[in-house]
């Protein structure tokens, strides 16, 4: 990673809004820059580009709603693999890119858990989400950071659903506990017995 030699110049540090800028003492290749009040950034401690003051490389923003970010940078945005970790209990890993999850990570929001993939900030592709608080796990493919596509629901109660989705709910072809049938926007329409319709009703009343 190339590092900077250079001082930047009174109009690089303006542009970037930065206050300060100065070589980390405690490490070889790592600077730390201050930024003026109208920005969200109020610290970062890094590598930076060879040619202009912006976070480049591997380091470590802080925000100042203490949210922070440690991992790749790239011309100012945080993107390679990384670390998100912000007061309200969100927590994010893996790949970034832009700032936001792109690809393979974790996003961890309250008692919701989401593994899997991201696109622009949002699951998208295959994924596997947990709610502890509601016992209900989902998994199977996103659209946008909604259920969406083929995938199997698991109930608190224990029930299944292993089916056709539709923006989280069931919709197309599908099974629930022992009833397979057609559904339309989470209502069984069409069922194959009158067995199954028993099973989805009582399912429906908890037994």
């Amino acid at each position: 990673m190339s590092i900077s030699t250079e001082k930047p110049s009174k109009k690089q540090l303006t542009d970037e809004k930065i206050i300060s800028l100065t070589r980390d003492e405690t490490t070889d290749n790592d600077y730390i820059i201050e930024y003026m009040d109208d920005r969200p950034i109020l610290l970062y401690r890094g590598q930076i580009h060879q040619h202009d003051p912006i976070r480049h490389g591997y380091g470590k923003t802080i925000y100042k709603d203490g949210t922070y970010h440690v991992g790749s940078y790239k011309y100012g945005k945080a993107t390679g693999i990384g670390m998100l970790v912000s007061l309200n209990d969100v927590k994010q890993e893996g790949e970034f890119l832009d700032g936001v999850l792109s690809g393979e990570g974790t996003s961890k929001t309250g008692s919701t858990i989401y593994s899997g993939t991201f696109r622009r900030g949002l699951p998208h592709g295959h994924g596997n989400i947990t709610d502890y608080n509601n016992i209900m796990q989902y998994e199977g493919n996103f659209t946008n950071g909604m259920p969406d596509g083929k995938g199997t629901i698991t109930y608190k109660n224990g029930a299944t659903y292993t089916g056709e989705i539709l923006y989280g709910l069931k919709h197309g072809k599908g099974t629930y506990k022992d009833c397979e049938g057609e559904w339309y926007y989470d209502q069984l329409v069409e069922f194959n017995s009158i067995r199954c319709c028993l099973s989805y009703y009582l399912g429906l009343l908890g037994y």
